[in-house]
């Protein structure tokens, strides 16, 4: 059990090394400049998913859960499908503050921030996508329909004739 306690700690202070480089990046994020920095956006997003996936490894699903929500809103500023507007930017520092929050309470076995759930609401609606309409944008599909009684088909063997 020790090796394992020894793992967990350093999980711990590996944490608190990827909130101080978020904390960095969030700040250059919302540093107010008119381009949103997304180096910071692509750092920001590889510190939630290294946290997400050292939580997991040692079961500690509230982290991971929110993590997991605070990471898909993210990807959608990647990719373009999210601007980073101010209301934006402020929940992801709140969301900031909570993932912080939730790390040391793992650690210590403090109860969760009051504040989780509100946060993890205003992160799914802005996690949120409407399905299909993303792939629909993405491939113009029309079905086509194809007649195939004129073919001829091989017809099946007779079972009957197969020898063992």
């Amino acid at each position: 059990m020790a090796g394992l306690d020894a793992l967990r700690a350093t999980f711990f202070e590996e944490c608190q090394d990827l909130l101080a480089r978020m904390a960095d990046d969030l700040a250059r994020l919302t540093d107010g400049g008119s381009e949103p920095d997304m180096e910071a956006v692509h750092g920001i997003f590889r510190a939630v998913h290294s946290v997400k996936g050292g939580a997991g490894a040692f079961a500690l699903h509230d982290l991971v859960g929110f993590s997991h929500v605070f990471e898909t809103v993210l990807d959608r500023i990647r990719s373009g499908k999210l601007a980073p507007m101010p209301a934006v930017l402020q929940t992801l520092l709140r969301a900031y503050d909570v993932l912080s929050d939730l790390g040391a309470c793992a650690q210590s076995g403090a109860p969760l921030p009051a504040l989780r759930d509100q946060l993890l609401k205003e992160l799914d609606q802005l996690a949120e996508t409407h399905p299909g309409a993303e792939v629909a944008e993405a491939f113009d599909f029309q079905p086509l329909a194809i007649d195939i009684s004129s073919l001829a088909l091989p017809s099946a063997p007779d079972h009957r004739d197969w020898t063992l």
